[in-house]
This record gives structure tokens, C-alpha cells and sequence, in this order.
């Protein structure tokens, strides 16, 4: 029999109802590290515990193996949930059975859920007093949750977003570099703009102050 894996999960991985992308994201980042979310997503499924074998059945060679590393696996789960959702999977068979379940009553998509995500992302506008690099990660919490509840947005969408929340005449270099592209620009490149942006128009800010002391 193979080596098995003791999977241990940070004791600050740990679902409740509000969390479940950030969780998700880190819980699959470790299993497929450790080469195990194979069990969890359906890509190494539960063998039989037996085969026919002339007309005989006998123990299925794979099936202890299987076996152990699923409740190990299983046992990880268990231990990365908050004690009120533990019920919802505590009588499963598998650990791909309670990775339907938490994924079908957490990342459902639920059409007034999606419809309220699109309107918060369609009311989003940078402040101000914001941060380009604030603004921008608002802009991807909402779309990381349109994406976990199936509805990702492409790039260009992601762009289009991202740009109907900028004031049009304090960017408008920006917008005058991205319409002249042939190609969608990617997320990480307009972040890296605005934030070279942001300080330029920092700067300009601090000259024009000194000039207007110097008048006064």
C-alpha cells in the first residue's frame, strides 16, 4: 500500500456563511498542492471494493488505499468548518459528497444574488479619497463572486468596468492609451497605469501648491 498524506489545514482556514470564496481558494490551493483535490473535484472517483475475478468477487486492490486517504481528506474538511455548518456534511459517504453539498449551498447561483453583485459592480465609482489600488480591489471582490457563483466576466468586461468608475477628464490619458490599443489590455497592466497615474497626479497636486505659496 501507498504512502498516505495527513492533510492539515491552518487553524485559521475556516468556513462560515460569508467567506466561502476565500475559503475555497485557499482549501483548493493546498489539496492541489498536496496532488488530493483529485478527490474532491471527481478526477480520482471511489473504485469498488471488489472485482470479478473468474467469476469470484474479491477485494478491489485500490480500494483501501482510496479508502483512508478520502477519510484523511475528509477528516481536513471537517476540521476547516465553523461548528454550524459541520451538520450539513456530517453523514456523507465521500469527501466529493461534502464538497457538493458545501459548494451547492454556498456558490449556488442564486439569480437575486448575482442581479445584486452585477448592480453594487455597476454602482461602483472610485472615491476621491480612494486609493487606485483600493478601487481596484473592489472591483475584483465583486467579479472573484460573480465568477465563484458562474458567471465570470471576461476581460474586456472587467476593463469596461473598471473604467466606467473612473472620473473620465482626471484619467483621461488612460483612456486615450487603451482606445488606441488592438488588444484588450489585461487587468495587472491598467493596475500598474493607474497607480503610475495616481502619483503623477500626486505630484502635479504638490507643484501646484508650491507655486500658489510662493504667489501668496
Amino acid at each position: 500500500m501507498k504512502d498516505l498524506t495527513v492533510v492539515t489545514f491552518p487553524a485559521t482556514l475556516n468556513l462560515n456563511s460569508s467567506n466561502f470564496l476565500a475559503w475555497k481558494t485557499k482549501l483548493q490551493a493546498l489539496l492541489y498542492g498536496l496532488d488530493l483535490f483529485k478527490y474532491l473535484d471527481g478526477s480520482h472517483p471511489k473504485p469498488l471494493p471488489t472485482v470479478s475475478v473468474d467469476g469470484s468477487q474479491v477485494p478491489h486492490a485500490d480500494y483501501p488505499q482510496w479508502f483512508r486517504q478520502d477519510r484523511l481528506n475528509f477528516g481536513a474538511l471537517v476540521g476547516s468548518l465553523s461548528k454550524t455548518i459541520v451538520p450539513l456534511i456530517q453523514s456523507v459517504d465521500s469527501s466529493r459528497d461534502a464538497w457538493e453539498i458545501l459548494e451547492k449551498t454556498y456558490a449556488s447561483p442564486i439569480r437575486g444574488h448575482i442581479k445584486q453583485l452585477k448592480h453594487r459592480l455597476k454602482q461602483t465609482t472610485k472615491l476621491p479619497t480612494q486609493s487606485v489600488s483600493d478601487y481596484m480591489r473592489q472591483i475584483k471582490t465583486i467579479t472573484d463572486e460573480l465568477a465563484i457563483l458562474g458567471k465570470k466576466m471576461d476581460n474586456e468586461d472587467l476593463i469596461d468596468a473598471i473604467l466606467d468608475g473612473l472620473d473620465q477628464s482626471q484619467y483621461k490619458p488612460i483612456f486615450d492609451a487603451i482606445h488606441a490599443r488592438d488588444t484588450v489590455i489585461s487587468f495587472n497592466e491598467l493596475h500598474e497605469k493607474l497607480i503610475n497615474h495616481e502619483i503623477s497626479l500626486a505630484q502635479q497636486t504638490q507643484v501646484t501648491g508650491l507655486h500658489q505659496k510662493i504667489k501668496a
